[in-house]
């Protein structure tokens, strides 16, 4: 189901309510969900920052309400060091306002210098 990026470091992505072996998942509009990613860092930085799209109809859209600082209420604590392991996890809403639609959903955690540490993208289908 996920497509993975770097699966050297990305060692297992969970999201609640999630069946694993369906080809996406599905997110009910107007409920929350707890994703949980646990992976080796590859680098080390002082900081991290959650960035998450999706593809709208052809056009790559932040997910709106996501605090962007990954070391604050995330499990992580900041600095974090090459070859330890880290379990983030998110909390998010799919908000009513969202359209009915099937995409994919781009998860990066990015360092100090702005480069990914961890990369991957999940099939969704946000439903009424």
């Amino acid at each position: 189901m996920f497509i993975l990026g770097d699966r050297n470091a990305l060692k297992s992505v969970k999201l609640e309510n999630c069946n694993a072996e369906a080809d996406y998942c599905i997110l009910k509009k107007g409920n929350s969900y707890k994703l949980n990613v646990n992976f080796e860092s590859k680098v080390d930085s002082n900081d991290l920052t959650t960035a998450v799209t999706a593809n709208v109809f052809g056009v790559q859209l932040a997910w709106p309400g996501l605090q962007k600082n990954a070391c604050e209420g995330h499990n992580i604590e900041c600095p974090i060091k090459k070859g330890q392991s880290y379990n983030y996890n998110l909390d998010f809403e799919v908000m009513k306002a969202y359209p009915t639609l099937s995409t994919k959903v781009t998860f990066k955690l990015k360092n100090d210098q702005k480069s990914d540490v961890i990369c991957f993208t999940l099939p969704v289908n946000i439903v009424d």
